[in-house]
Formats: structure tokens, sequence, C-alpha cells
């Protein structure tokens, strides 16, 4: 990874940053809970995914 896409990644941190400040508590709070219902939905293919990485 360039150095200019580690400054753009960072850039573009810090707007989202700057950005979630206004989001509601409520908001994130559901934005986690479905975050948390895709993963655990696709625990087992991250799972599977994760031991595929391993083995290379």
């Amino acid at each position: 990874m360039s150095t200019e896409n580690i400054v753009n990644i960072a850039q573009r941190a810090r707007i989202a940053a700057n950005k979630l400040q206004y989001v509601t508590t409520q908001d994130k709070s559901v934005a986690l809970n479905k975050i948390i219902s895709v993963l655990a939905d696709k625990k087992q293919e991250i799972f599977k995914a994760n031991r595929t990485d391993k083995e290379v």
C-alpha cells in the first residue's frame, strides 16, 4: 500500500469521524445491532474463510 493510499484512507476516516459526531446514539445502536446480526448470520462463512486464509 502506497503512502498516498494511506493518506487517502486517513483523510476519509477523519471525514467519517466528523460526520459520526452528529449521528444520534439511537441511530448508532441500530447500525451496530444490524452489524451484529449480519456477522452472526455469516459466522460460519467468516470462520471458513479465516481457516482458508490460515492455510495459505
